[in-house]
């Protein structure tokens, strides 16, 4: 079966395995039972009251009951007896190899529940790093300093008399003059690709539509084991896949107008690419596979699955800069990358400077002006969306300690582009199940598995 897109094709290639045929079938609903996406548990109670506090009194503090339902003793016991059990498996030890690597995985995910439930922000920031990694200083400059570039050529059209966008530069300029250059600066070659061109685009304007879309798209390519849903305002401004659950979740109304784009016939497609085409083209074929792990995800997966779903979406929309790159910015703007940490209330300030410069450019672009009133309330609700992502599964107390997972949007779109060495385009094999094409472990362990070819 192939899923098509315009010029992208995604090849559904793996044979269905009956359950009982699968090498690991044993272990099936045991994992199923895991943890997997750890996010679902750190979005913090009562965020329009914390959000109604910042602004009135600048002060947030941040509680995870979700989190704190979590019987993490009893789940720390089932993966030690799991491990147990894979270990005196009569697995073959390429199997066990894979799985004992995802508990270590998981031993950090549980880490980061731990923390979130009692609020301790150090230990949660320390989980974090040790499963997503942080911002790496070279890449960190390149990009702020990317930015940069795109500000200052921003601001030299802008009349000194419109002080909004002079302001925001000022404040985005303060930033940006603090850092420390690193001493050695590594070459990136931004990707550039011109996307695809629809004839009479046209702006699709509701979440009702959206779902209609992606509904018939599922049926389309019998995904009919797959939910769409609209969330209820505020939830979430990025769509989301919940691989657990077999849910996408589309943003309220109101959430989607604070996307940073527009969303057209073509963006919309992009995201039937990214989100169905490759999160869940992927949990498909790879739980049907002989090995049902590759359903679930080999260990630390997620950098390559965001950065082919990314990809995947850039072979549409157009590339001129890797995918994440405001997650990035206010994570190792946070951490203080290059600088001294920034906690809540500042990161705040320098994203809604950014955010302010970005949608001005952007409209700029497309428009040949720009609409101030709109854009200063989409500076601030943007600013606050990201500020809070940002520092989500902590009290939001403590400058530095915020949640990590976002620099993968980045990194991983960078290593997929890095792969390319011809004409772009998504490789079938990446398609298989959820690996990470670039990790040779998983590549070895899956062609020693009879699962990739040797070619």
């Amino acid at each position: 079966m192939s899923i098509i897109i315009d010029n992208v094709i995604l090849v559904k290639m793996t044979k269905d395995t009956q359950e009982n045929q699968q090498i690991d079938h044993r272990f099936t609903s045991r994992m199923e039972r895991m943890i997997h996406e750890e996010y679902h548990y750190l979005k913090p109670n009562e965020i329009n009251l914390n959000k109604k506090s910042f602004f009135n009194k600048g002060k947030i503090d941040f509680v995870y009951n979700d989190a704190k339902k979590i019987n993490l003793t009893i789940y720390k016991d089932e993966l030690k007896n799991i491990t147990a059990d894979i270990i005196s498996s009569d697995l073959p030890e390429v199997v066990k190899k894979l799985y004992l690597d995802k508990f270590t995985e998981q031993g950090h995910i549980t880490k980061i529940l731990e923390a979130a439930s009692v609020g301790d922000d150090e230990a949660l920031h320390r989980a974090s790093v040790e499963l997503y990694g942080a911002p790496n200083s070279q890449l960190y400059w390149f990009t702020v300093d990317q930015i940069n570039t795109r500000f200052k050529s921003l601001i030299n059209k802008i009349d000194p008399k419109r002080k909004t966008l002079h302001k925001a530069f000022s404040v985005w300029q303060n930033y940006y003059t603090s850092l420390d250059k690193p001493a050695k600066i590594s070459v990136h070659h931004v990707p550039y690709y011109e996307g695809i061109y629809i004839p009479d685009d046209y702006e699709v304007d509701s979440a009702d539509k959206i779902h209609q879309m992606f509904v018939v798209y599922l049926e389309k390519n019998n995904l009919t084991n797959w939910t769409v849903m609209v969330d209820l305002p505020g939830e979430r401004v990025a769509f989301g896949v919940n691989q657990a659950t077999k849910t996408i979740s589309i943003p309220h109304d109101s959430d989607l107008a604070l996307r940073k784009d527009t969303i057209t016939k073509r963006s919309l497609k992009a995201l039937l690419v990214h989100e169905i085409g490759v999160h869940v083209l992927r949990r498909e074929n790879g739980e049907r596979s002989p090995l049902y792990l590759l359903g679930i995800g080999l260990d630390n997966y997620l950098r390559a699955e965001e950065g082919i779903a990314t990809f995947a979406e850039q072979l549409i929309v157009g590339a001129d800069s890797y995918a994440g790159e405001t997650g990035y910015l206010a994570i190792g703007a946070a951490m203080g990358t290059l600088g001294r940490a920034l906690d809540f209330n500042n990161l705040f300030t320098l994203l809604h400077a950014y955010y302010i410069l970005l949608i001005a450019d952007k409209q700029l672009d497309e428009q040949g002006f720009y609409e101030l009133d709109e854009l200063r309330m989409l500076a601030v609700d943007k600013a606050w969306s990201r500020t809070l992502r940002t520092y989500r599964g902590t009290t939001g107390q403590k400058a530095g300690a915020v949640y990590t997972r976002d620099i993968i949007y980045l990194e991983g779109n960078r290593r997929i582009w890095k792969l390319i060495d011809t004409e772009p385009e998504v490789k079938p094999e990446w398609l298989i199940g959820k690996y990470d094409p670039t990790n040779l472990n998983h590549i070895n362990a899956l062609k020693e598995l009879g699962i990739l070819s040797e070619a």
